[in-house]
C-alpha cells in the first residue's frame, strides 16, 4: 500500500492546519463538526535534531494507522488528517509551534505535544489550558495528573513498569550493585526514578549515578566514574538514538565491556546493531514489549503496521507508539460522535476499556480511569533481548535464552 505523505508544517507558516474545527479557546467544551469534516491531529515532534530517529519511526506508525482507518471509511464517516509540526527537538521551540497552532482560527481536534518527557512537560500546559485532547508516548509520572491535565492520555507505561524485565535480569544474574548513566533532563529524571524503584525491588544497591548532558560528544568521563565504583552491572538510557550509540562507544573506550549493561526503553527503540561496534553490545540486554519480537503467527490487526516496517532495520517500538496514538484518537472520536472537544473525547476514552486487538503495545487492551490516564501493563507484556539481537522488518528476530 502506498503511504500518503504527511504535511510537514514549517514553524513560520501562517496557516498550520485546515479549516472547519471551531474555536481554539473552548476549554474542553463541545466542538461539533460536520459529518464530512476530517478529524485533525497535530503532531509536534523533533522531526529534525536529537529526536529525529524516534520521530521517523513514530510517524511511520502514525501513517500506517491513519491510512488503514481511512481506507476502511474513516471514523463515523470522517477521515483522519495529520499535520506534523517540527520543533527541531527543542522544547522551547515546541511551545512556540504548538501555541501558533492552537491560537490559529483552525485548531486541531487532538494534539501530540511531543514524543519525550522533556517536550511534553514543556508543551502540555498550553494544550491543557485550551481544553484540547492530547496524547503522547512520554512516560514521566508527573505527566499523569488528571487533576491538572484532564484531557491528556499516555500511550506508554511509566519507566518503572517498562523496566520490569531488567529487575528480573538482576535477580537471574545475581546482580547486587548497579551504576546508572542517564541524561540531565526530564527524560533522565523519569528514567532515574524508574530504575531506582526497580533496583530497590530487586534488592540491588545503586553505587554510582551520572547525569551528563545528552548532547556531549562522548560519555567517557562519566562511564569511568561509574566503573570506579565497581558495580556488578550498569544501566543507561537517553532520549536520543545518537546519544545511546555514543554511550555504548564510551563503554568500549573505557574498557568496560566485561561488566554487564542494561539499556532502557529508548535504547530498546534504537537499532543498536546498525552502526554500533559489536564489542559494545557484549553482555548487554534491553527490555522490550512483546509485539516487537517476531512471531511465526503475527496478529492480523497489526498487518498494516508490520507492512509499513517491511524491510526496515529500525525498531518497530516507536512505530507501535505512533500506531497506538492514532488508534486511541479514533476510538475516542468514534465513541464521542460529532463532538470532538477535549472533554467529550476524554470522557469517551474513559467510558469503557480499550478492547483487545486495537493497540500494538497492549494487545489485550487497557483500561484508563479518572485517576490514571496512563496504561497499566498486563502480565506478559514485556520480554528481554540481547542488544546484539537482529532487527528484521522492525522486529527482534532472536530473543535472549
Amino acid at each position: 500500500m502506498k503511504h500518503h505523505p504527511f504535511r510537514l508544517a514549517a514553524i513560520g507558516a501562517s496557516a498550520l492546519l485546515l479549516a472547519g474545527c471551531g474555536s481554539a479557546g473552548n476549554t474542553g467544551g463541545s466542538n461539533s463538526s460536520g459529518s464530512g469534516d476530517p478529524i485533525r491531529i497535530a503532531i509536534v515532534y523533533g522531526v529534525t535534531g536529537a529526536f529525529a530517529g524516534f520521530a521517523k519511526d513514530f510517524l511511520t506508525g502514525v501513517n500506517a494507522a491513519k491510512d488503514s482507518i481511512n481506507a476502511a471509511g474513516g471514523v463515523n464517516g470522517r477521515k483522519i488528517e495529520v499535520d506534523v509540526l517540527d520543533d527541531k527537538s527543542n522544547p522551547t521551540t515546541g511551545v512556540s509551534v504548538l501555541t501558533k497552532a492552537l491560537t490559529s482560527s483552525n485548531p486541531p481536534d487532538a494534539v501530540v505535544p511531543g514524543g519525550v518527557s522533556t517536550e511534553v512537560l514543556a508543551m502540555l500546559p498550553a494544550a491543557s489550558s485550551r481544553g484540547l485532547f492530547s496524547i503522547a508516548p512520554a512516560s514521566d509520572p508527573s505527566i499523569n495528573k488528571p487533576s491538572s491535565y484532564p484531557y491528556h492520555f499516555g500511550t506508554f507505561a511509566v519507566p518503572q513498569q517498562n523496566l520490569t524485565a531488567i529487575g528480573a535480569g538482576f535477580k537471574a544474574n545475581g546482580t547486587r550493585t548497579l551504576g546508572v548513566i542517564t541524561s540531565s533532563d526530564a527524560f533522565g529524571d523519569a528514567v532515574l526514578g524508574g530504575i531506582q524503584n526497580v533496583a530497590k525491588d530487586a534488592g540491588v544497591k545503586i553505587v554510582a549515578t551520572e547525569r551528563p548532558d545528552p548532547t556531549s560528544l562522548n560519555f567517557d568521563v562519566q562511564y569511568q566514574r561509574v566503573m570506579a565504583a565497581k558495580p556488578d552491572a550498569v544501566f543507561f538510557d537517553f532520549a536520543s538514538q545518537d546519544a545511546v550509540g555514543r554511550l555504548l562507544a564510551s563503554r568500549v573506550t573505557v574498557g568496560a565491556t566485561g561488566t554487564p549493561v542494561y539499556g532502557g526503553s529508548a535504547a530498546a527503540a534504537t537499532p543498536l546493531g546498525k552502526s554500533t561496534d559489536p564489542a559494545a553490545l557484549k553482555s548487554c540486554q534491553i527490555p522490550v514489549y512483546r509485539f516487537t519480537i517476531a512471531s511465526a503467527s503475527p496478529p492480523a490487526y497489526l498487518a498494516p503496521l508490520l507492512k509499513a516496517f517491511k524491510g526496515s532495520k529500525d525498531s518497530i517500538l516507536s512505530g507501535g507508539l505512533g500506531w497506538d496514538t492514532v488508534k486511541l484518537v479514533a476510538l475516542a472520536a468514534q465513541r464521542a460522535g460529532k463532538d470532538t472537544g477535549g472533554k467529550a473525547l476524554a470522557a469517551a476514552l474513559l467510558s469503557s476499556p480499550v478492547p483487545a486487538n486495537v493497540l500494538a503495545l497492549f494487545p489485550g487492551g487497557v483500561g484508563y480511569t479518572k485517576d490514571n490516564h496512563f496504561p497499566t501493563p498486563g502480565e506478559g507484556t514485556f520480554g528481554q533481548v540481547p542488544c546484539g539481537a537482529t532487527l528484521q522488518d522492525g522486529q527482534w528476530a532472536q530473543v535472549a535464552s
